[in-house]
């Protein structure tokens, strides 16, 4: 199904670690400067603060590999490749979702 809809199963090969590079980082930023550092003292505690955490790390925290952007409005361009400099190109891919 979802290679019919034109989604790619995997952007390497079989078996390669580093498919999924990109959303293991965002998930260890997660844990080390959020989740590690905070006794969270309910379950609704913990949602509230990785939310709050997510919604930083996508709309207001600036990524030097995204030219200096935020993740949101890189994606929000419709591209996976976008220009912040005249000849080089940006990934979109710090995005974190969850």
């Amino acid at each position: 199904m979802a290679e019919s809809s034109g989604i790619l199963i995997s952007m390497a090969s079989k078996g390669r670690c580093y498919d999924n590079i990109h959303v293991e980082r965002g998930w260890r930023s997660l844990k080390q400067e959020e989740v590690y550092l905070k006794e969270y003292h309910s379950l609704g505690d913990a949602r509230m603060n990785i939310e709050r955490y997510i919604q930083q790390y996508n709309h207001h925290r600036l990524h030097q590999a995204l030219g200096y952007k935020t993740p949101a409005s890189v994606y929000s361009g419709g591209s996976l490749w976008s220009q912040s400099t005249p000849g080089k190109k940006v990934k979109t891919d710090s995005l974190l979702c969850v």
